[in-house]
């Protein structure tokens, strides 16, 4: 049986120090950032999640490209065209009230920016070690207002990031397996071990220069 695998472009997305370079530091060494940075512009890693089915015929690979961008209303004009992702990832700080209240105004800079409508939306509330300040029924609210998928995560005691991962993976698999229509831009490669790749859809043929480079030569 080929192997599936799905190219995706994740956004992250939320106010400075929410915790949006721990997750990509964390997703690229499975370590926690210790000293932290400030993201200027963007920042980049990419990382892969395999599933396999209750029919162990039935496995994909998804690679994600991620981007983490710069909370800060100065590099608005660098992160602009970083909104054009298939996954956007919205994060707010629980013992920060102000960067859950900004998670509206990152909603609507995606809705504005992106050129492609979202494959799922997620919500991520991190710092979860630390006092939350944030009403749970808000929370709902928000979620269900903007059709999101609400994650918690710590970066110190219980740390969800791989989970999260995980479980967004399984949604691309279902949605694959159910004949989702995917939207512009996205690769999905059939490919064999003992041969090249097999089948390659292009959807958005300009957008996936780089992708086809990646995966052509095996």
């Amino acid at each position: 049986m080929p192997n599936i695998i799905i190219d995706l472009k994740v956004g992250l997305f939320g106010d400075s120090d929410v915790g949006k370079s721990t997750l990509l530091h964390y997703l690229q060494t499975n370590t926690i950032l210790e000293y932290k940075s400030m993201t200027i512009g963007v920042d980049y890693a990419s990382k892969e999640y395999e599933w396999v089915g209750n029919n162990s015929s039935n496995k994909l690979k998804v690679k994600y490209q991620i981007w983490d961008t710069a909370g800060q209303e100065r590099y608005n004009s660098i992160i602009s065209k970083y909104y054009s992702v298939h996954i956007p990832i919205f994060m707010f700080d629980v013992s920060d009230k102000q960067s859950f209240i900004n998670v509206n105004k990152w909603i609507n800079d995606y809705d504005q920016n992106s050129r492609y409508k979202p494959i799922k939306k997620y919500c991520i509330g991190n710092k979860t070690d630390l006092q939350n300040k944030i009403n749970e029924k808000d929370i709902e609210d928000l979620c269900y207002k903007n059709n999101m998928i609400y994650f918690e995560n710590s970066n110190t005691i219980k740390n969800n990031i791989n989970s999260i991962f995980n479980i967004i993976t399984t949604d691309m698999a279902t949605l694959y397996y159910n004949k989702y229509e995917w939207c512009d831009s996205v690769n999905i490669n059939t490919y064999d071990k003992k041969n090249k790749i097999q089948t390659l859809i292009v959807l958005d043929e300009n957008e996936n220069k780089l992708f086809n480079r990646l995966n052509c030569c095996s």
